[in-house]
């Protein structure tokens, strides 16, 4: 599912796959409406345990912090897209705004 995903996104918006290693917990790259996505790709929304979540929100945050260098100022989003299932509050809040994802479902996506 994660290659159909990457392929689809590449024919819509140019969007690559992310570079195999480099960035931990991010499959796909792609740029929208000015804006820098980074997206890792699970099978559906209760994927993980809260320290699989947290420590993919660690390394959103680490590539975010990468990525900036070479994004030309444009916001990086991190997203959690999901192949399946409903989330009725896709955007997950921190403390720490580096820490802040959207969770996109594929109900959600429609939306």
């Amino acid at each position: 599912m994660e290659n159909l995903a990457i392929h689809i996104c590449h024919q819509i918006f140019n969007g690559k796959k992310a570079e195999e290693g480099k960035y931990r917990s991010i499959d796909l790259i792609f740029e929208r409406d000015n804006k820098l996505y980074i997206v890792g790709i699970k099978s559906g929304p209760n994927w993980g345990n809260s320290d699989q979540v947290n420590t993919m929100k660690r390394n959103f945050k680490l590539a975010k912090r990468d990525i900036r260098i070479n994004a030309d100022g444009k916001p990086i989003i991190a997203v959690n897209g999901c192949m399946y299932g409903k989330d009725n509050k896709p955007h997950k809040v921190s403390k720490d705004p580096a820490l802040a994802i959207i969770k996109f479902v594929v109900k959600n996506f429609g939306s």
